[in-house]
């Protein structure tokens, strides 16, 4: 069966060690754009949305589908949702990295290839 795309979506528990990350934008958006990097995928674009009194929603537009990120600092947590579509760039490499990142306790994975 030919892949025609892969999607990863991740839920990060207890991310105390980097908790302000979780509420920092430009830190978040620097995080986001090296794991594109590292994935190999190509970066259009970048827009977040920065809540108060906190939370960060960032969506990346790459140029094989698109990268987001919802931040809940309340809880230490937050939900990645990665959708790579054609074998271009490796939705898992940028996993690692935002995992390297917010360097979290627990960690929730669900892959997908269609």
């Amino acid at each position: 069966m030919k892949i025609a795309g892969r999607h990863y979506f991740c839920v990060f528990g207890d991310c105390g060690k980097n908790a302000a990350a979780l509420d920092h934008p430009r830190k978040l958006e620097a995080a986001v754009k090296t794991a594109i990097r590292r994935a190999g995928m190509t970066l259009f674009g970048v827009h977040s949305k920065h809540f108060r009194p906190q939370g960060i929603t960032l969506l990346a537009i790459i140029g094989e589908s698109h990268v987001s990120v919802h931040t809940y600092p309340e809880s230490k947590t937050c939900v990645i949702d990665i959708l790579t579509c054609g074998r271009e760039g490796d939705p898992e490499k940028a996993a690692e990295a935002l995992k390297k990142f917010f360097r979290p306790a627990s960690v929730r994975v669900k892959k997908f290839s269609f």
